[in-house]
């Protein structure tokens, strides 16, 4: 229930002093809880989901930002194959623990610096193939929309990348695609077979299905797996209340690049062609995602 507090609060207070005094020792908590296999599963998954989201508001110094990538990261391996290549067993609530925590650390993964970034990229790739046979469909998803997001990510820098093994992992993606295995529950099936879809087109084409959300006048369009991560972690958290938030709230405003809340008057002269809506959001979120990392990069070089 705190993890849950914590996030609605740093949502009100917006990035600032008042966030990192609120969060600051709440991190310190948060982190023992995640890492702390006695605890129980739903209150390591409640603490690895505010980690992500309060991180992400707080925009915190890099050490802070690894320190809790590195804690995420150290619950989902646990999903990777032992060294005999048998997959562990864990229960349904484990599981969603470890695809709650990749998630997270998918999350922080769009606010690390570029520098870092293409270094992580180029080791977890491999890993994260290997939790696309695991046997829980949301941590399939989450691997494969997490490697998604890291092929769009490094293509900023280098629009040719392909990975170590593009061939063995679009074949893998594909199956996953057409999956048609009488022991999945059909749910599964169907909720996988669409999510694959996407994620192999973001793979072999850098394509992603833009998504528009309309709140009253207004619309947000999410057109790459960045701002889809971004999207539904803040869904996750607010849940029916998302639209309200984007209409109101100037933090999720500014993080979607929508700019400041409408006024009964600007909103009588809001309606905005798609294209211009689109190409306004693009580029200010290319902008943002730049101004961020090259701020992280001085950072790191300054700790050096």
């Amino acid at each position: 229930m705190s993890a849950i507090v914590c996030c609605h609060l740093c949502l009100q207070l917006g990035i600032g002093d008042d966030i990192e005094s609120v969060f600051a020792p709440l991190r310190t908590i948060f982190l023992t809880i995640v890492k702390d296999k006695t605890a129980s599963p739903k209150a390591r998954t409640g603490c690895a989901d505010a980690l992500g989201l309060c991180c992400f508001i707080a925009g915190e110094e890099n050490e802070n930002l690894f320190t809790i990538m590195e804690a995420l990261q150290n619950v989902f391996k646990e999903s990777y194959p032992k060294g005999d290549g048998t997959r562990p067993s864990f229960t349904p609530e484990v599981t969603a623990l470890h695809a709650s925590a990749l998630s997270a650390w998918s999350l922080l993964l769009t606010i690390s610096p570029p520098a870092w970034t293409s270094t992580v990229i180029n080791n977890m790739l491999p890993r994260l193939q290997e939790l696309l046979d695991s046997v829980d469909v949301e941590l399939r998803i989450a691997a494969g929309e997490t490697i998604a997001l890291c092929y769009e990510l490094a293509r900023l820098d280098n629009e040719e990348f392909e990975g170590s093994d593009i061939d063995g992992l679009c074949s893998k993606l594909r199956q996953l695609a057409t999956d048609s295995n009488k022991y999945r529950a059909k749910k599964d099936r169907r909720q996988q077979r669409a999510s694959f879809r996407d994620i192999l087109r973001a793979v072999e084409a850098a394509e992603f299905p833009s998504e528009t959300v309309r709140f009253g006048t207004e619309a947000l369009e999410v057109d790459s797996w960045c701002s889809k991560r971004r999207y539904d972690a803040f869904c996750q958290v607010l849940t029916t209340g998302m639209n309200l938030h984007l209409r109101e709230n100037e933090l999720v405003r500014d993080i979607f690049s929508l700019g400041a809340p409408l006024t009964p008057e600007a909103i009588k002269h809001s309606k905005v062609s798609k294209v211009e809506r689109q190409m306004y959001q693009a580029a200010a979120f290319k902008n943002r995602t730049l101004v961020r990392g090259k701020a992280r990069d001085k950072r790191m070089d300054t700790g050096n």
